[in-house]
């Protein structure tokens, strides 16, 4: 089930400080309960890049979550194997798609977050990264985990 999908727009610095706006390329979902289980959770979040960015991320945000469902219970065994797997599966089927026109100058990087309990893991491509917040004597603290 998917929770949540809600791109706004976007907006892009001018000249003389003025704002334009322009098209959100970012996509990003949140599926709970997640492969069957209400124990696991899937946060995504893309970034387009480049004219057309936004279908390259829509098509990922989509795309992502499926296959990895479709590989659920392989997913449950072994997570940063069918993580990684996927992004490359998917990421070839970006560059076919449309005879390999529909990400020609174009793209999105990604950030893919997989919990099963109370453990994660985490896929990132191109220059997207996770950071877990948590309280450390009475202080907001930030670990990167996408090492």
């Amino acid at each position: 089930e998917s929770l949540g999908n809600a791109p706004r727009h976007g907006v892009s610095p001018g000249s003389g400080g003025a704002a334009y706006a322009k098209i959100n390329q970012d996509r990003g979902v949140a599926h709970w309960p997640y492969n069957g289980s209400h124990n696991e959770a899937l946060f995504c979040v893309f970034d387009g890049h480049g004219r057309n960015g936004e279908k390259v991320s829509e098509f990922c945000v989509k795309a992502i979550p499926a296959a990895l469902q479709e590989v659920g219970a392989e997913l449950r065994a072994d997570p940063p194997a069918v993580l990684h797997q996927t992004v490359i599966e998917v990421d070839k089927k970006v560059l076919k798609k449309d005879g390999g026109s529909f990400a020609n100058m174009c793209g999105t990087t990604s950030t893919i977050v997989y919990v099963q309990g109370s453990t994660c893991w985490v896929a990132c491509s191109g220059d997207s990264r996770a950071v877990m917040g948590y309280v450390e004597r009475g202080s907001v603290k930030a670990r990167d985990l996408s090492v």
